[in-house]
């Protein structure tokens, strides 16, 4: 299963979408968001990658890729170890989340 995630900043204000399809490009799920205040684009893209992540676990996918196109959060979750900002905390629990599938 692949999962897409982005999000969109309007007025201050963000909203992110989640599509889940298969091997087929058949959509099994999506969901949509809208919040209040922005607080920067990276936890935007964290909160839609969140909900993915919790989609993909409430349909039981055990192989999943996860497609999101902010490169600063996959350089992030690729060096999670040695980042020690609060973003980098977020990136550590996303981590764990990650790492209940057999393949992620």
């Amino acid at each position: 299963m692949k999962v897409n995630m982005d999000a969109v900043v309007c007025n201050n204000k963000y909203g992110f979408g989640v599509i889940i399809r298969d091997c087929d490009g058949f959509v099994c799920g999506g969901s949509a968001g809208y919040k209040g205040d922005l607080l920067s684009m990276e936890l935007v893209e964290i909160d839609a990658l969140v909900e993915g992540i919790s989609m993909a676990r409430s349909f039981n996918f055990d192989h999943v890729i996860f497609e999101s196109d902010c490169a600063s959060i996959v350089n992030h979750l690729r060096k999670y170890h040695v980042d020690i900002t609060i973003l980098g905390h977020r990136i550590v629990e996303i981590r764990c989340m990650i790492d209940l599938f057999a393949e992620a």
